[in-house]
């Protein structure tokens, strides 16, 4: 290989091996996201969210808590949408559409 080439990690695979990996790589985002909303839920009815020592409590601070609560929730959502978005590129451009 050339040191100017692009390396292709799918190159030499196969549509269903390249379907397989992208399909564990969005598994295992979605299994990250389902456990922050997990401790988002157990934080919400407990109403303390406790990150690196800061509490921040419905009660004392309902701002911050809700500020908290959401950016923990939003930013993994994100993540997964983006994570979507890479699985059906990479599906459209490896992988020939099957009708």
């Amino acid at each position: 290989m050339k040191p100017d080439e692009e390396f292709n990690i799918y190159q030499g695979k196969t549509e269903k091996q390249i379907k397989l990996r992208e399909r564990k790589i969005l598994l295992s985002v979605f299994i990250i996201v389902f456990i922050v909303y997990c401790f988002g839920l157990y934080s919400y009815f407990t109403g303390e969210i406790s990150i690196k020592g800061n509490v921040y409590s419905l009660v004392a601070d309902p701002g911050n808590f809700y500020f908290t609560l959401v950016c923990m929730l939003l930013i993994p959502t994100i993540g997964f949408l983006g994570a979507v978005y890479r699985y059906h590129i990479i599906i459209s451009m490896y992988c020939q559409k099957s009708d």
